[in-house]
């Protein structure tokens, strides 16, 4: 009955069991009676899905569960009810229904929660096209003047002002990473030659219209298609991405006719597709705040970074493991100037647009959150950037932080594909460091420009482990580093009196990029005592040189070697005796210890290495008295010295 209630008032509100309204979500309880089950989550999730999980240390938790199955056999079954689509983290199922009595049914099963109108009767037209990019022109001079691995033409510039030649360089191209995007359709990718290697190599792995209900994306809208090519575009001389060699899933998720809240909900449909097929980064170019029905609008301070359904999909596939990326904006010129969802986002990256000369762009939308969390958080070239034409496939001029993310989104899966070790907040954190506005993060770009070669380095830096051990004359330096060609790792060393540090060992590095143990002994023994310090340093290329750590060695104690040189201490002695030799070779010893009457009351015999060597001998049962100790190094008597055993 209070179902039925909720129901009747809001009809008198106009916003739900309204004849005009035919698409709703419904709300589910719980995910009781479920087949599925946590300990068995191949069924659901895919092989590469369950290594990330397992990689970053991610449970499996009710959130992956799909939605209880007779739940949505139930609403099926309530009257005249279509299933658009369901969401299993916010369990929750989108249905096309003109019959009240339907809904009345639903809003009457125990397992229904609540339900709202999200959409009218469909519209099938692009006269209201929201997606627009502000201006396009084509281009007619291209560049072709290029230094690095790629010859971007055209697209240098927003490549480069993140300096992601560098990863390009290296070899980190996207290969092997999965990109997931959700768009309002992918005009044409099936055949303008932006995207020639992407068919021929196989890097499309799979499509999904979630608006139509089809595998079809290629006849639907351009937007998605000039996003993709800010990543995908290789045509080299002419246009190429931030990603080139990455593969996608492209989904279509907006209905570019209309603004509604169900687009919300088939936007997170689509990341926990993307999330369960495994991919590793998410590019969303969407965002919500008018709809076409004022009713459904949302308020600024709704845009608190976990409250409108995208922004909660969006968080949830960053806890799954994924790098989400999404656009501001283009409101900043509006009366409405402020980011939208799922742009507020509290666990996502949110990208605004710069000019090439790194100026905010004037469309770009502002932050923050209404939480107060900066936002955006950082920002690409998306005035006058270059994304494909959809008719000729060439490269034309356009405006907007639709742009901005992918283009950013791009050079972030390059990065995280040299580094796979760390998870997504590694990454986050890394870039957030290195971004030219982190000391003074602001409304328009956030923590500023992310630098791809300074975060590479940095990310080098946290990996970087050391481990040293003195042992007689020696000390040993153990070293774990990430190491590649055109990477050289240098121990300098620094002893005391000298004014500048030596290199005393260069690693030359190897193709792949993986972590290298390196190891390197120094010999002390021709050194004075004094501090020894030593320091870590990477050389990349010709033009970059970095500290990864440094080791200090308090060396008190004189290593220098006189042959056959014996020391025995304490004496008195209480427990133990020490007898320390020194060899330049490898010697016999034997220790005897003798009491007053010549009777042998210890010995010890062994081995010696080359260097300091110090053998412990236990003399505690030995009464006390005086006593004297006989050492034979080569069956020769080297040292006789009389004993105070207390």
């Amino acid at each position: 009955m209070n179902k039925l209630f909720i129901c009747l008032a809001l009809l008198f509100a106009g916003n739900i069991c309204n004849a005009q309204n035919s698409t709703y979500i419904i709300k589910l309880k719980d995910k009781g009676s479920n087949p599925f089950s946590l300990s068995s989550p191949s069924s659901y999730l895919s092989a590469k899905a369950l290594n990330r999980r397992a990689k970053y240390g991610i449970e499996i938790d009710s959130l992956d569960l799909p939605v209880t199955p007779r739940y949505i056999d139930s609403i099926k079954l309530a009257g005249n009810v279509t299933v658009l689509s369901v969401s299993k983290w916010l369990n929750q199922v989108a249905i096309k229904c003109s019959d009240n009595a339907a809904i009345t049914k639903i809003l009457s099963f125990p397992f229904v929660l609540d339900s709202m109108a999200v959409a009218p009767r469909p519209v099938n037209n692009f006269s209201n096209n929201k997606l627009t990019a502000l201006t396009e022109q084509f281009v007619s001079n291209m560049v072709n003047e290029e230094n690095s691995f790629y010859n971007y033409g055209v697209s240098a510039t927003q490549v480069k002002i993140h300096n992601g030649n560098f990863l390009h360089d290296y070899g980190f191209r996207g290969q092997n990473m999965v990109i997931s995007m959700s768009d309002a359709g992918f005009l044409n990718y099936k055949t303008i030659p932006t995207f020639d290697s992407l068919r021929l190599n196989n890097q499309i792995l799979g499509t999904y219209d979630f608006v139509a209900g089809t595998v079809d994306v290629n006849n639907t809208h351009p937007h998605g298609t000039q996003c993709l090519s800010t990543i995908a575009a290789n045509i080299p001389g002419v246009f190429v991405g931030t990603a080139p060699k990455a593969n996608f899933y492209l989904f279509r998720t907006e209905d570019a006719a209309v603004e509604f809240p169900i687009e919300e909900h088939t936007l997170i449909v689509s990341y926990e597709k993307a999330d369960s097929l495994g991919a590793d980064v998410t590019s969303t170019s969407l965002g919500y705040n008018l709809f076409d029905n004022p009713s459904f609008n949302h308020t600024y301070s709704e845009l608190n970074g976990n409250t409108t359904f995208a922004a909660r999909g969006a968080n949830i596939g960053s806890s799954r493991g994924m790098i989400m990326m999404i656009s501001a904006g283009n409101d900043g010129n509006n009366p409405w100037h402020y980011i939208a969802t799922p742009a507020d986002a509290s666990d996502c990256i949110t990208v605004g647009a710069v000019t090439s000369d790194s100026i905010p762009a004037g469309f770009s939308g502002y932050g923050p959150n209404s939480s107060g969390q900066i936002k955006p958080d950082f920002a690409s070239m998306g005035a006058n950037v270059f994304v494909a034409s959809t008719s000729t496939g060439m490269p034309v001029i356009s405006n907007g932080t639709s742009f901005a993310a992918p283009n950013l989104a791009g050079l972030v899966t390059c990065l995280w594909q040299a580094f796979p070790e760390v998870n997504n907040r590694v990454i986050y954190e890394t870039l957030k460091r290195n971004s030219s506005n982190y000391n003074s993060p602001d409304d328009r770009i956030g923590f500023g420009i992310p630098d791809m070669k300074k975060s590479f380095t940095s990310l080098i830096q946290q990996l970087f482990t050391s481990e040293t051990e003195k042992t007689g004359c020696n000390f040993r330096i153990y070293l774990n580093v990430k190491l590649t060609d055109k990477m050289k790792l240098y121990i300098e060393r620094k002893i005391a009196g000298q004014p500048e540090f030596n290199i005393i060992k260069t690693f030359n590095g190897t193709a792949p990029f993986i972590n290298r143990e390196l190891q390197y002994t120094d010999d002390l023994s021709s050194f004075p005592t004094g501090t020894i310090e030593y320091r870590f340093k990477m050389e990349m290329g010709t033009d970059t040189l970095f500290t990864l750590g440094t080791a200090n060695l308090n060396y008190n104690t004189s290593c220098t070697l006189v042959d056959d040189q014996i020391l025995l201490n304490p004496n008195p002695v209480y427990d133990n005796l020490t007898m320390v030799l020194n060899s330049n070779n490898k010697k016999n010893y034997e220790l005897k210890i003798y009491n007053n009457l010549g009777q042998l009351v210890k010995s010890k015999k062994g081995s010696s290495l080359v260097g300091r060597n110090t053998i412990n001998i236990s003399v505690s049962k030995i009464p006390k008295g005086i006593y004297y100790a006989v050492i034979w190094i080569d069956n020769k008597k080297s040292l006789t010295k009389i004993l105070l055993k207390l």
